[in-house]
C-alpha cells in the first residue's frame, strides 16, 4: 500500500481527484469522492444515507483525511467526469433517490444521462457507491472474488444499520426519517453479505496492485482506521 497517498488536513492543495475517509464514532467510517470540476473548485460526492445522496462544492475548509489514487491522468479525467455526470443528473431539481442497502451489487450500472441503476442489488453504502462509480469509469479498484461475509462485526454493524433504518433519527439537524418497513424487510433479508468497510475502499484506492483483494485491503484498511482522528464527543 502506498502510505504516502494518504493524507491529514488541513489541505490546501487536494488533487483533481480523491478518496475521503472520516471516522464518525467508535468504529464506524464513511468514504465518498473528492474530485475538482473543470474550474478547479472542490466538489464533493458521497450516499450519505437511505435516499440522500450529496453531490456538489466544498464550502469552507475540508476537514476530513483522504486518500490519492495512483491513476494515470486519462483514468482520473474518467472518474471525476462521471461524477459531474451524476452530480448533473441530480442538480434538477428532482435528484435520484438512491436505496441504501447492503452487500456490494458490482453489477449496478450509471448510464449516459447520469442514472444510477441498481440491477440485483437492493441499494448501495457509501462503500459499494464508491466502488460503483470507480467500476462505470472504467477503473475498477476492488476485485471482491473470495470476500468473506460473516466477519467477526459484521452482524454487530449491519443490527445497528437495520435499527437507523427502521426508526431513523428525528433529533438530528436535520432528522434522518426510517426507510420504509417493507425496504428493511428486504435488506434484513439479504443476510449475511459481503461487507466492505469504508476505510477499506480508500486502502483499495492506494494498494500497490488495482484492482485490490481482499486481504490487501483488509490489512490496509486496518492501518488507515489506526490514521483517523477520534471525533469529538456528541
Amino acid at each position: 500500500m502506498r502510505k504516502k497517498r494518504f493524507k491529514h488536513p488541513p489541505h490546501q492543495d487536494i488533487p483533481a481527484l480523491a478518496v475521503f475517509i472520516t471516522r464518525i464514532s467508535g468504529n464506524d467510517t464513511h468514504t465518498g469522492i473528492l474530485h475538482r470540476d473543470i474550474t478547479g473548485n472542490l466538489n464533493i460526492i458521497d450516499l450519505l444515507w437511505h435516499e440522500s445522496l450529496r453531490c456538489g462544492p466544498v464550502t469552507g475548509h475540508y476537514p476530513h483525511p483522504y486518500v490519492i489514487p495512483d491513476l494515470i491522468e486519462e483514468e482520473i479525467d474518467s472518474v471525476s467526469g462521471l461524477c459531474r455526470l451524476i452530480e448533473n443528473r441530480n442538480s434538477t431539481g428532482n435528484p435520484q433517490k438512491i436505496p441504501y442497502a447492503f452487500g456490494v451489487p458490482m453489477d449496478t450500472e450509471i448510464n449516459s444521462t447520469g442514472d444510477i441503476i441498481l440491477k440485483n442489488g437492493l441499494g448501495l453504502t457509501c462503500s459499494s457507491f464508491v466502488l460503483v462509480v470507480f467500476k462505470n469509469a472504467g477503473v475498477p479498484i476492488l476485485n471482491i472474488e473470495g470476500w468473506p461475509k460473516d466477519r467477526d462485526d459484521d452482524k454487530e454493524r449491519h443490527d445497528k444499520l437495520l435499527d437507523l433504518m427502521r426508526n431513523g433519527r428525528p433529533t438530528n439537524t436535520p432528522p434522518i426519517p426510517p426507510a420504509s418497513q417493507e425496504h428493511v424487510d428486504k435488506v434484513e433479508a439479504s443476510l449475511p453479505c459481503i461487507r466492505v468497510r469504508p476505510e477499506e475502499v480508500a486502502a483499495a484506492a492506494i494498494a500497490d496492485k488495482i484492482p485490490c483483494g481482499y486481504r490487501d485491503a483488509e490489512r490496509g484498511g486496518k492501518w488507515i482506521f489506526t490514521q483517523l482522528p477520534t471525533p469529538p464527543q456528541q
